[in-house]
């Protein structure tokens, strides 16, 4: 009964967590991020892949923060994991109500 998610970094690597049973997967790091050393960003390309292919939920992750947030939502993302930018941000509560306003407005379009 838990919920499993999976780390991807490509196309093959979504497919074969979809098949293998997983309940959501995070695509990335989109961009790079210091959180995984040595990861190459897989860039918006995998991000619009996801949209277009993957049907269960997904989460873009990896070096998204406020200033590149409409690309990754503009690329079909609708969920997103952050840690840096909320974290290390002058005001996370602000940062945080930033994030949920620009994906709320995301997701009202989308339905």
């Amino acid at each position: 009964e838990a919920v499993i998610g999976i780390s991807t970094h490509s196309p093959d690597q979504a497919i074969k967590a979809v098949n293998d049973g997983a309940d959501y997967i995070g695509v990335g790091p989109v961009f790079a991020t210091p959180t995984k050393p040595g990861r190459l960003a897989v860039g918006l390309e995998y991000v619009k892949w996801a949209c277009e292919n993957v049907n269960i939920p997904w989460f873009a992750i990896g070096g998204i923060n406020l200033d590149n947030l409409n690309e990754v939502l503009a690329a079909g993302a609708t969920r997103i994991a952050v840690v840096r930018a909320i974290i290390n941000a002058e005001d996370p509560n602000k940062a945080c109500k930033l994030f949920l306003n620009n994906l709320s407005n995301v997701q009202k379009r989308a339905f």
